[in-house]
């Protein structure tokens, strides 16, 4: 009887659009270790020892080994990719740590969504591209970390909220021009819990009971 050909690995999946927290691997509830994964998937081009210690210890220099040590912790954590690499390799010519090409990065993933949806002509393609990246969006970016400063200070926080709001705003104003008033209220809510300051989600979730209250009127101004 032939065996069953061997499951491809599972991908690792990096989530920083709500409470921050990584997919498909075990990482054994290590703080440091999940928190340069996160760090390393949002620079896919890759980070320096030096940078990397500074992100992650910035009020004090630890142990020359303790970096070394996470890393073979998060590179044992993400295992191998479907062609026996590792997902993060040894540090490279350049002198910098870099994933491999199959991990993901939930932010990363809903820049280049929306990015493809801004460019198509295609109404359709444009609401599933938009559709897709929002349902990325589960809450306020690295919501309840401890630490990550670096997430603040290298404004990846400030970033990820504006992205995931504009997103939101497009989806719910292209549901509006087609008439779809409950997408467009689902999809200002979805993007409200990640920016709930912006008032351009504010006011088109109030849009389709504004028009309802005014009958002959338009719900897109």
């Amino acid at each position: 009887m032939a065996s069953n050909p061997p499951m491809d690995p599972v991908v690792p999946l990096v989530r920083v659009l709500g409470a921050v927290g990584i997919d498909n691997i075990d990482h054994e509830g290590r703080r440091k270790v999940i928190e340069l994964i996160v760090y390393l998937a949002l620079h896919p081009d890759g980070v320096g020892a030096d940078r990397l210690t500074e992100a992650l210890w910035p009020d004090a220099a630890p142990e020359p080994r303790t970096l070394t040590r996470n890393v073979c912790y998060a590179r044992k954590a993400l295992g191998l990719d479907a062609d026996g690499n590792n997902h993060l390799p040894r540090i490279n010519t350049e002198g910098r740590y870099r994933f491999g090409p199959h991990v993901r990065c939930d932010l990363l993933e809903l820049i280049q969504l929306a990015k493809k949806a801004r460019e198509t002509e295609d109404i359709d393609a444009r609401l599933l591209l938009l559709g897709e990246a929002l349902g990325l969006v589960r809450d306020k970016p690295f919501d309840s970390v401890i630490d990550y400063e670096w997430a603040w200070t290298e404004n990846w926080v400030a970033v990820a909220e504006s992205e995931a709001a504009d997103v939101a705003v497009l989806l719910a104003e292209a549901q509006l021009a087609n008439g779809h008033n409950e997408e467009a209220v689902r999809a200002s809510l979805v993007g409200l819990r990640a920016a709930p300051d912006d008032v351009r989600l504010h006011r088109l979730r109030e849009l389709p009971r504004t028009a309802a209250a005014r009958p002959g009127r338009s719900a897109v101004p």
